[in-house]
This record gives C-alpha cells, structure tokens and sequence, in this order.
C-alpha cells in the first residue's frame, strides 16, 4: 500500500499545523512497512523525512490553495501511484479517482459563524458538504464533532470514526527550578498566576470564541481574595483584544500579562508554573491545550462548549461558559483550595494518558488499510465485506 499524505497544513503555526505535524511525525515513524509520498506545499519542509526509506517527499508549486488541492494532489497521485489520499484537515481532491481519507478538526464554521468573515462561510458552507461526500472515509477529532458532522454535513454517524488529538510528546510536568526559572525569566512571568491560552482573532476579526471577557470579569472579581494573582494571557493580539473590549486602562492593569505566543517546546513550562489553566471556550472541536496541561499537572477550569467537557472528563472543573457566577466560583475553588488542586492534578495526569499520538497515528493507518483493502476487493470483482471500518 502506497498512502499519499497531503501536507500543506505543516506550515501553519497554529493548533491546527502543530496536530497535524505530530501527527504524520508518528504515523512515519511506526509505519516502516508501508510506502509514503509527502506533498509538501513549501520547500522549506522538504527533506524532514529523508532517514526514512519507505518515504518519497515531493514539493507542489501552486499560487494558491484550492489549485493545489485540487489540481496538483490528484496529478501527482495518479503520477506516483499512490493508493489512499489522506489529509489531516478538511478537503479532499474532488478530480482523484484514488480513495481518500480526511480528517474533520472542526465545524465552528456553522455553530459559531458570527467570528467569521462571510466570505470563507460562503465558501465553507458550499464546498465542505461535497468534499465529505466525495470522502471515502472521515475521520472527526471528537465525539461532540463526530455528531456534528452528521448533522450538518449529513454524513451517515456510523460511517464516521474517532481520531483524538493529543498533546506532544515533550508535555509533562517540569520541576527543574533552574529550567522554570529561565523560562519565568524570558517571558517576564509572576510568581502567583493563573493562564489561558487564547486566539483573540479570527481571519482578521475580533472574536470571543474562547470566551477572554468571561475570564477577565472573574479575574477581576476576585482581586480581593487573592491580591497577588495575576492572569497570563497566552496568545496573540491579546493587549489589543483587552483594550478594544476593556479600555486602555484596565489592559494596562499590571495584573494582566502578555507574553504573546509561546513556543511549543516551552509550553510545558508555562503549564507546570500556573496554578491553573482557564479555558471556558464557547466551542471547541478538541481543545488541545486542555490535553497538554492536563499532561502537565496544571489544573483545568473549563466548560462544557464543544468537546471540552468531553476531553477533560472528571479531570477538570466544568462550568457552561455563559455562566458568569459557576466560572467565578470554579476559578476561586482551585485557588482557595490546595487539596481539591492536587486531585485535579493527579486526575488530570491520568487523564491525559488516554491522548497519545501514537494512538492517534495507528488508527489513521489502520483506517487507510481498510480503504485499500476494501477498494482493491471492489477492483477485483470480489465480494464486499463491510463498509465500515473499526480500527484497533
């Protein structure tokens, strides 16, 4: 079998490129047996897999994104015989005759369409219900968008399968007092802190989608119980975000951090000296920093938008996220009570261990033999066994 991996997405600095590169990394590196081409969309990715031989990577020029997808993939499919087309996020080629596996990492597109541009709703809404009708096999990232794609997208629930996220393998609590000290040190970090980790814009757009005011307005609220606690905002444009909404003054507020965005390889530092991550989104498909402070030993303050009650389990504090009074509360229980904070701790690290790419990376495999086997009983006239395909 010969798998065909669309690779685009690598570049991207977001949740979304960071999944997606764990993801193929793991998938390489336990698959020595079956044969990989690499469609690179910028040559500044090409040769990350050269030690391996089953791996051919190849770059595809294309001015755009839409023609790469779907004029370039499917030539150079069919060009190097590749029998499975599998990309990690969204499309599919609609002119490939080859079966094609996608992966589904969100609908926010329908659920929240106030935070995007109508343009990309426009496209979105047009285009995403064929694709996953061309799909020989979607994959969706949770429970809560596995029935979120059958609903908005009609595909059948039972042909849907479950690939979680997870977080890197680097996430796990740090105790090196030298290392946490360096890291405070770079990023202008306090002592007393609670984080959240944040996207204060969408597609060039204010949004509010992981619920900043809901956090702030508790953070002020509790000023008087804990007088040194300062609240971290991880992200980009967040000071922007807090004067557009809040005022100049109180984005200024020296109670308020902004460290910008973080790099990965230091997140696990970030987590490990927080007394807890808030993360009381309206929606999200997986919430991956939910995985990775879990993983982390860092306390979790969360809702029950999208998928994140569904990550955390009974590892996290959960609160519907307009629920102003329950998100206050459950933000005051974790810092008043250090008991309750260690069983969060040990719950969550437990937790996490249900999320691992390697996990993730076996069932796509697996999902793409079954394809090809499937497809190649059909070419060889033999009876079909199933349509559906479970993975180990």
């Amino acid at each position: 079998m010969k798998i065909g991996i669309m690779a685009r997405t690598f570049d991207d600095p977001d949740g979304v490129g960071i999944a997606n590169r764990n993801l193929i990394d793991k998938m390489l590196e336990i698959d020595r047996e079956t044969e990989y081409v690499v469609f690179h969309r910028s040559r500044s990715r090409l040769g990350m897999y050269r030690h391996y031989p089953n791996v051919r990577e190849l770059v595809l020029r294309a001015p755009n994104k839409l023609v790469w997808d779907q004029v370039m993939v499917p030539y150079y499919a069919r060009r190097e015989r590749v029998d499975v087309i599998f990309h990690p996020k969204y499309t599919v080629p609609l002119l490939t005759t080859r079966p094609t596996v996608v992966v589904n990492q969100g609908l926010e597109y329908y659920t929240l369409p106030q935070f995007y541009p109508r343009l990309d709703l426009t496209y979105v809404k047009l285009f995403l219900p064929i694709y996953y009708r061309k799909a020989t096999k979607v994959l969706a990232i949770s429970e809560d968008l596995r029935r979120l794609t059958e609903r908005y997208l009609r595909v059948p629930y039972d042909e849907i399968e479950i690939m979680y996220l997870a977080p890197g393998e680097h996430f796990f609590p740090r105790t090196d007092a030298r290392e946490l000290g360096v890291f405070q040190q770079r990023h202008a970090l306090p002592d007393d802190f609670i984080v959240t980790v944040t996207k204060a814009y969408q597609g060039g757009k204010l949004a509010d989608r992981k619920n900043i005011s809901g956090i702030v307005h508790s953070f002020m609220a509790l000023k008087g119980e804990f007088p040194t606690l300062k609240l971290v905002l991880a992200g980009e444009h967040c000071h922007q975000f807090m004067t557009t909404v809040f005022g100049r003054e109180v984005a200024d507020d020296p109670r308020f951090v902004y460290p910008g965005w973080i790099p990965q390889t230091d997140m696990p530092y970030l987590y490990s000296l927080a007394k807890a991550l808030v993360f009381p989104s309206h929606s999200e498909s997986f919430g991956l920093p939910l995985a990775e402070a879990m993983a982390c030993g860092c306390p979790v303050v969360t809702s029950t938008g999208g998928s994140c009650s569904e990550v955390v389990g009974d590892a996290g504090l959960v609160i519907d996220a307009t629920d102003q009074a329950g998100l206050l509360n459950a933000v005051r229980r974790v810092l008043a009570d250090p008991q309750l904070r260690q069983q969060l701790q040990a719950k969550g690290l437990e937790r996490a261990k249900h999320f691992t790419w390697e996990r993730s990376a076996r069932k796509v495999i697996s999902v793409c033999q079954g394809v090809y086997e499937t497809t190649r009983r059909r070419s060889d006239g033999l009876p079909r066994e199933s349509s559906r395909l479970h993975a180990t």
